[in-house]
């Protein structure tokens, strides 16, 4: 009897040890509904926003996916978006403790970050951080708001980016307006 209690609390005592010894990970999620583009018109913009595109995937003439939910996938899990990300001063001052070099801030932001397009058309952003081992309450909360704050701000950046890509593509366009009316 006393072999079998002792390896049970030594059991005990190894589990106990194990549990605290792994980090804690949180996961913050937030879904992104992107912005309706007003089509070319046309058959197939009326069969891709119609219920024939459902038989027409039947017939095995699938139109594919949302490219805006493709695009924006792309879009959220570059690098270019995660070092705008990295700029943010609260982002910076907490992977900071942990990798002083800017490029190791965006690597680690970039290996959090997880983007989903769904079919009911919502862009599922996914970021997961973990909380350094035998951390604190305080550290604990502090990395569970992070995620959350980490998980927004990719959203913000996302906007920003569209916003600026939706303004140069509308000043492209005014400028050939312009040339063309001046032309003739």
């Amino acid at each position: 009897w006393k072999r079998i209690v002792l390896l049970a609390v030594a059991g005990a005592v190894a589990l106990i040890l194990f549990s605290y010894t792994r980090p804690e990970v949180f996961v913050a999620n937030v879904s992104v509904l992107p912005p309706e583009h007003e089509g070319m018109g046309g058959l197939l913009s009326f069969l891709s926003n119609s219920s024939a595109s459902s038989a027409l995937s039947l017939l095995g003439g699938d139109l594919g996916g949302n490219p805006t939910l493709d695009l924006f996938k792309t879009i959220i899990e570059s690098r270019t978006v995660a070092e705008d990300v990295a700029k943010d001063s609260a982002i910076h001052n907490f992977f900071y403790r942990h990798d002083t070099s800017q490029t190791g801030i965006v690597n680690t932001l970039n290996g959090s970050i997880q983007g989903e397009a769904l079919r009911t058309g919502l862009l599922s952003i996914t970021v997961k951080l973990s909380a350094p081992k035998f951390a604190s309450g305080a550290a604990l909360d502090s990395t569970r708001r992070m995620a959350a704050y980490v998980a927004n701000t990719f959203v913000t950046e996302l906007d920003r980016f569209n916003r600026d890509r939706l303004m140069t593509s509308a000043k492209t366009t005014r400028m050939f307006v312009q040339q063309e009316y001046t032309a003739q």
